[in-house]
């Protein structure tokens, strides 16, 4: 009887025979070896590739193919296998790590993997943030200098500019994006007399300052509204064209007598009168002697009165002193009396008493006593229309 593999008697070529009961036999009575083709579970074979050597499903060494059991099975696609959990340079899809794969290896410390750049990551697997340092043009920024941003890139990641609306480049001192009643267009704070016209802040003009064509408080200039304005040729505005009121159509009524009812204009074009006044009324002799009004202890020594006034005193008296102990309201240096250096002041709280020192040979000091006095003693006062 020929040989037949399965009859149980090993005959013939068989190397083996399933039929006497030997498990390590492959169906065709061979001893079972991987990579003949035929799966033999005894054998510990859960499947067997073959002369192909592995499949997408089948290792070389006849176990089944899977990601993670540390065979790299290039059928299967695979071009590292270190183990479930992968690796520095395996992912744990069995594909070498690098930074665009679309995998995220937290063992190689990616934050993100968006196979490129995207709104929420970066082109190195970072995450996406303004201030990271890292240019990221889908998400928007144009420029990227770090968490403290820089002179040329501002917190937005934007190009730092005036009127983006941030405080960044180094000249400036505010950004409103644009004029408001506290900035100006070119990112400096407004202020009436810095040469920028605010329309925003109420400006119709601004030239830095008293001009023909423009009043200190940078409104265009006309007679009759208060505000004297030298430069286009007023000498006086107490907002009426009233005449005999000291201040005919901008023009004042001024004489040439210091003392006198019209007063006397300095060389600045301000009309005044000299008085003296005890310390406790310093602040309200000009009105209550003769309508006039004070010059106060700021005008003095902050408005440019002191040297203005003082010359004048000079051209007309000397060093000649006046008023130390004499009434109010004296009309002219005879009813004076003399024998004080001083000048008073308010400021509206106290009563001062202070420079220049009328008797004194040497310049002009503004500051040279600059005391409280609300006595009862008599000093020069000047006042004005």
């Amino acid at each position: 009887m020929p040989p037949t593999c399965g009859d149980g008697v090993v005959d013939g070529d068989e190397e083996c025979d399933l039929g006497d009961s030997q498990l390590l036999c492959d169906a065709d009575c061979t001893v079972p070896v991987c990579g003949d083709g035929f799966e033999n579970f005894p054998a510990g074979e859960y499947c067997d590739p073959g002369a192909a050597g592995e499949t997408a499903t089948c290792n070389a060494d006849c176990s089944l193919a899977e990601c993670g059991d540390t065979i790299v099975n290039a059928s299967a696609g695979e071009t590292c296998d270190d183990g479930p959990d992968g690796s520095l340079t395996c992912n744990t899809n069995c594909t070498a790590v690098f930074c665009g794969d679309g995998v995220i290896s937290e063992q190689a410390d990616e934050e993100c993997d968006d196979a490129g750049e995207s709104v929420d990551c970066d082109l190195n697997c970072t995450d996406a943030s303004c201030g990271d340092g890292e240019i990221n043009a889908t998400a928007g920024e144009v420029c990227d200098d770090g968490p403290e941003g820089s002179s040329t890139c501002d917190g937005s990641c934007q190009i730092a500019d005036c009127g983006d609306g941030l405080l960044s480049l180094p000249n400036e001192q505010c950004d409103d994006a644009g004029e408001s009643a506290m900035c100006n267009a070119d990112c400096t704070i407004a202020d009436c007399g810095d040469g920028q016209i605010n329309v925003t802040a109420g400006e119709v003009c601004d030239d830095s300052g008293e001009s023909a064509a423009c009043d200190d408080d940078c409104t265009l200039p006309f007679c009759g509204d208060a505000n004297s304005n030298f430069a286009a040729g007023e000498i006086c505005d107490d907002a009426n064209d009233n005449p005999d009121d000291g201040c005919d159509a901008c023009f004042a009524d001024c004489g040439n007598d210091c003392w006198g009812d019209s007063g006397c204009f300095t060389d600045a074009g301000r009309c005044i009168r000299f008085t003296c006044t005890d310390g406790a009324n310093s602040e309200n002799a000009c009105d209550s002697c003769f309508g006039w009004q004070p010059i106060t202890y700021d005008n003095w020594l902050m408005d440019g009165y002191c040297l203005d006034v003082s010359a004048v005193y000079r051209a007309t008296q000397g060093y000649a002193t006046m008023c130390g102990g004499a009434p109010q309201c004296c009309a002219d240096p005879a009813d004076c009396a003399g024998g004080d250096n001083a000048w008073h002041f308010s400021n509206g709280n106290n009563n001062y008493y202070v420079g220049p020192c009328l008797g004194c040979g040497e310049a002009d000091n503004c500051t040279y006593w600059n005391n409280i006095d609300d006595g009862n003693y008599s000093r020069i006062t000047a006042c004005t229309r």
